[in-house]
Formats: C-alpha cells, structure tokens, sequence
C-alpha cells in the first residue's frame, strides 16, 4: 500500500502508530494552519524551506541544528472539484495524499527535495471524482532527515474547507 522507507512504513499499522497518539513513540501538538498565499497570475502556495513547526516542543530540538526534526504533520480538509485542478509538493521526505479515500500522490520514503503532482482531471478514474462534487483531502507528511525540512504546497484549488479529523 505505501512505499517501504527503510524498513520503517511497512504496513498500515506502522503508518497509522505515526498518525496516532502512541505513548512513549509521538505526541499530538497543534499547529495554526498553513496560510496559502495568491500567486500572480493565479493559484496560491506555501513555500517553507526552513519548515520546523514545532521548534522547543514535543520530545525537544536536536542540540546540534537546534531545530525540532523527526515531526508529522496531517492536514484534513475538502474542496469542489470544478476541472482543471492541480496540486503540486515539494519536499524532502515522506508525504502521501488520498481524495476520496484514494491514494493520489506517493512521495513516500526518505529521499532528497522532490516534487510531485497530482493533475485531477488525469486522475479523475483512478480517484472516482466528477465535477461540481465536494471530495474529502487528507494530506501525512513525515519529516525525518536532520539537516534540513522543505514543504511546499502549489495549487490551482480556489477554496478548501477545514473538516474534523474523524
């Protein structure tokens, strides 16, 4: 189902222990959301190339970089699919996005900076989605090199929606 990364995700148990509240393993901190600025000429995007949401929280930051590595983020929310959407990422390790309980986009494992798409009218079969209908997004990332943390967002989709994490 997910690209083994060293071993690590290797099953959805292993996926779900890093998406959970699991004593001793991780803990649950809230965030403010990411903003997604206008880009001109349309869409917007968040480009963070220092991402480190929880600096001074949670188990601590390495001494050495001084930085909060080895971090999670989940975003849950919903959009209308109009035709003609775009999502692009760009990161340097795991991030998995499913539409409509789909998988959409597997950057699963540690790798360096790299960028996905996910293009919804090419994928529309695949993901079982049709215009003018509202699709649930549920975006993982994982963060777990300790030398840098890259997350970029790109997107033509002119409203999300926040929804509970069921």
């Amino acid at each position: 189902m997910f690209k083994a990364s060293l071993g690590q995700i290797t099953s959805a148990a292993s996926f779900n222990q890093w998406y959970n509240d699991t004593p001793d393993v991780n803990q649950a901190i809230k965030i403010p959301p990411l903003t997604l600025a206008p880009l001109p000429g349309g869409g917007f995007e968040y480009d963070n190339s220092s991402f480190f949401p929880v600096d001074g929280m949670g188990f601590g930051d390495y001494k050495a970089t001084g930085h909060n590595f080895h971090f999670t983020t989940e975003i849950h929310t919903e959009f209308t699919y109009e035709g003609g959407e775009k999502f692009a990422f760009r990161g340097d390790d795991d991030l998995w996005i499913f539409v409509n309980g789909k998988l959409a986009l597997d950057l699963g494992g540690l790798h360096p900076k790299l960028t996905e798409m996910i293009d919804f009218d090419a994928q529309a079969a695949q993901l079982s989605i049709s215009k003018g209908v509202t699709y649930r997004m549920d975006i993982f990332h994982a963060e777990r090199h300790t030398k840098e943390s890259n997350f970029r967002i790109t997107t033509n989709i002119k409203c999300f929606r926040d929804v509970p994490i069921l």
